[in-house]
């Protein structure tokens, strides 16, 4: 590994929390929110056949 200093680690560190939340967290509660729009629409379009 490259010698760093310690804040230029926590910096690092800090960048790669960020994106593992961004990434990981609010994209859960996106797509569980997308299937049920698109489930409930498909019933609704179905019924009303």
């Amino acid at each position: 590994m490259l010698p760093l200093c310690p804040s230029c680690l926590t910096v690092l560190v800090k960048q790669h929390d960020m994106f593992l939340v961004e990434s990981i967290e609010p994209w859960i509660p996106e797509s569980d929110d997308k299937l049920v729009d698109k489930s409930d629409q498909m019933n609704k379009s179905s019924g009303s056949k």
